[in-house]
């Protein structure tokens, strides 16, 4: 869970740097969409058994990150199209690190259904 933290701090970072090289001048951090996705985990996780809430995390972060991968892919092909060939490549590479979180978050989910199926 920390290492998938640390890589959303980097893109943070890297998101910043990218709007200053490119002289983008807005940029909401604060996604409504996400926002929601975390409210509804918040609820879910009340409404869950204890033995459950594992899985239920693993799922929500699925979910967000899923979300996250088509955004980065629309962001990239968006650039894309605008020739702003450095931003499409940093979406792309964003769009490339949700995709090994969401292997890493996959092989987690196996493994969890596995133990607690034993």
């Amino acid at each position: 869970m920390f290492r998938y933290l640390n890589i959303i701090h980097q893109h943070i970072e890297k998101m910043h740097q990218t709007m200053l090289d490119e002289k983008i001048s807005s940029l909401s951090l604060a996604n409504a969409v996400v926002c929601t996705f975390i409210e509804e985990t918040d609820e879910k996780l009340l409404n869950c058994t204890p033995g459950d809430q594992d899985t239920c995390i693993l799922t929500c972060l699925m979910d967000i990150n899923h979300y996250k991968i088509g955004k980065y892919n629309t962001a990239a092909t968006f650039a894309e199209v605008l020739h702003k060939d450095t931003v499409a490549s940093f979406f792309y590479f964003l769009e490339s690190n949700e995709r090994e979180i969401n292997n890493r978050l996959y092989h987690l989910a196996d493994e969890e259904l596995h133990l607690s199926y034993r």
